[in-house]
């Protein structure tokens, strides 16, 4: 499920300095990206406003406002609309290699969404191409943060735990929480997928530390939501329960698609390891459902090999058949996307050699 967080976190809390010569309207639009991850709707509230008076924008003001409108339509679940006005944003200009870079990245994390692979690495790299002309650490960071999560969709651990480790000694250059938090956080993820238990525990423990303090919403909630992943991993159900009980209503309240479906099949798999197979079955069929409706195939494939599993126990073998067959569907579509992605990267990098 996290794999696909830091899509939807790529500002994520970019602390900013004002200058004496940044205007009003920039200055605004630099609170607004400062908070966005935390409050959406508000964020959004706050743009519209902004939009009002757009014709006195500047060239750097209208590019600005676009990145953060192109980053809202995002985190509102609407990718297409969001990767269109990145496109317009090639026809403008900016002074900022930061901005420009996140403008990049943005693109590079949505075309991976949606399984664009070669369009996501092309992208990826302009991003990391401009780390050396970025002024604002920030930005840098966040560049290398999202790196590892697409590296690590592709199966490329060495890239992915490179850039890691990068953005965790970037991280603690900063002295900033909410960056100590993140690149914390994607280091654990990767233990935790190498089943490095004892590793990925102490980190994910060091991750919500870090996570609290900064205040850091979304990512506190991917790193409670793994530490649930590696309770029921470690057979500790009791664990498990007292902080699924706690997490499963803050991920529903934060209403992003992915979450709240990411918590159903988690809560299905925890009631299905303690053989309560009718809540096991509401969780799961909740998952799929909310999966299919937004064409999430990662999170569909989970929801369809638990209510697989489930039905099994129910002795209900026409369902069981059912899901289990769109199960190995999926799981051959998505191994085959691994696949596509490490060419897809191959061919990224060979078109930028050429």
């Amino acid at each position: 499920m996290i794999k696909l967080l830091n899509v939807f976190v790529v500002y994520s809390l970019v602390v900013s300095s004002v200058f004496a010569n940044e205007t009003t309207t920039f200055i605004e639009l630099k609170k607004i990206e400062e908070s966005l991850t935390n409050n959406v709707s508000e964020s959004a509230q706050k743009l519209e406003s902004l939009s009002k008076n757009k014709n006195e924008f500047n060239s750097e003001e209208i590019y600005f406002f676009n990145l953060l409108k192109a980053h809202i339509l995002l985190l509102q679940n609407k990718p297409d609309q969001s990767l269109e006005l990145l496109g317009h944003l090639d026809k403008l200009e900016t002074s900022s290699a930061g901005r420009e870079g996140i403008k990049h990245l943005l693109t590079a994390s949505i075309n991976h969404y949606k399984g664009h692979s070669v369009e996501a690495f092309v992208s990826l790299d302009k991003s990391l191409d401009l780390l050396d002309k970025i002024k604002k650490q920030e930005y840098k960071s966040r560049i290398l943060i999202n790196a590892v999560g697409l590296y690590k969709d592709a199966d490329l651990i060495d890239f992915s735990l490179d850039y890691g480790r990068r953005a965790l000694v970037l991280a603690n250059q900063l002295k900033d929480p909410s960056k100590i938090c993140d690149a914390t956080y994607e280091l654990a993820s990767i233990e935790l997928l190498t089943k490095k238990y004892q590793m990925a525990e102490n980190r994910l423990l060091s991750a919500k530390s870090y996570c609290e303090k900064a205040q850091h919403k979304i990512l506190l909630l991917g790193v409670s939501y793994s530490i649930l992943e590696l309770r029921i991993e470690t057979g500790k159900l009791d664990k498990a329960r007292e902080i699924a009980n706690e997490l499963h209503p803050k991920m529903i309240d934060y209403g992003w698609d992915v979450l709240i479906s990411a918590s159903h099949s988690m809560l299905a798999r925890l009631e299905l390891s303690e053989a309560n197979f009718k809540k096991a079955e509401e969780h799961a069929k909740k998952a799929y459902k909310i999966a299919k409706k937004t064409n999430d195939r990662k999170r569909m494939e989970v929801a369809s090999r638990l209510l697989a599993q489930i039905y099994t126990e129910l002795e209900n073998d026409k369902e069981a058949i059912k899901f289990y067959k769109e199960y190995m569907e999926l799981n051959d579509a998505n191994k085959t996307r691994i696949r596509q992605r490490k060419m897809a990267f191959d061919m990224a990098r060979r078109g930028k050699l050429e």
